[in-house]
């Protein structure tokens, strides 16, 4: 036993003696820990992930204690980056003037920055963990899931115009643009880059509308302008020439 404790770091030593001694002597209990350990031969620290049973005799006494020793050194290093990147990414998303959303890959929103909430007007906490599919139209969502398997491809998204129309946003419509691509951060998530465009959309509806009532008038006047047409062919000439 102190063979195996001198093999384990030291900033590591004290922890798991302890564990040891509460864990698996006192408690009894099966045992699943991760540690260092310093190679002897190449004295390089290693992180094992440490996993096993007791059996204990007639008088309750720990009989035998089998038990695997995995290297978990890379997958270790792999998620102190990932979550060195997280941390990064998140204070990224907090300073940025533009909004910002992560989704998982299948749409679930996991963080969002202030200024997409003061576009939504919507609390963040209301957000979170809420799909994208559930703020979108119908056609939206299929527009919005068909990006999102595309990107699965490698091809991002470019300047998707969706409408979120929910009561999470007082039913308000509010035109986003979308531009999102795949983050591999320890698990894939997809960082879309908001940019509000309901005033546009709003200032193209007005002139839509102005466009069609033109036409209307237009064709109102075709309209007179036939029926006088088709009413003088009807007069007599007598009553032209009068």
């Amino acid at each position: 036993m102190q063979t195996w404790l001198n093999s384990i770091h030291p900033d590591d030593r004290v922890m798991m003696d302890q564990y040891l001694r509460n864990v698996i002597i006192i408690q009894k209990l099966s045992f699943s820990k991760e540690y260092r350990i310093v190679n002897r031969k190449t004295k390089k620290t290693l992180w094992v992930h440490d996993l096993g049973d007791i059996t204990l005799n007639k008088s309750g006494e720990i009989e035998t204690l089998m038990g695997t020793v995995q290297d978990i050194t890379e997958i270790k290093i792999h998620r102190e980056r990932a979550q060195h990147n997280l941390v990064k990414f998140k204070d990224l998303i907090e300073t940025t003037n533009s909004a910002f959303i992560v989704l998982s890959m299948d749409g679930h929103i996991t963080e969002v920055n202030n200024i997409f909430t003061e576009i939504l007007r919507c609390p963040k906490d209301d957000l979170l963990n809420k799909s994208i599919f559930d703020l979108l139209s119908q056609a939206d969502s299929v527009k919005t899931e068909k990006g999102i398997k595309l990107m699965d491809k490698g091809i991002p998204i470019e300047d998707l115009e969706v409408c979120i129309n929910n009561k999470l946003c007082g039913n308000r419509g509010v035109w986003l643009r979308i531009n999102a691509n795949i983050m591999e951060n320890g698990e894939k998530n997809i960082m879309c880059l908001i940019q509000d465009i309901t005033t546009k959309k709003t200032e193209e509806f007005k002139k839509y509308i102005a466009g069609q009532k033109q036409k209307d008038r237009v064709r109102q006047n075709i309209s007179r302008i036939r029926t006088k047409i088709q009413d003088m062919k009807q007069l007599k000439p007598e009553k032209l020439r009068d």
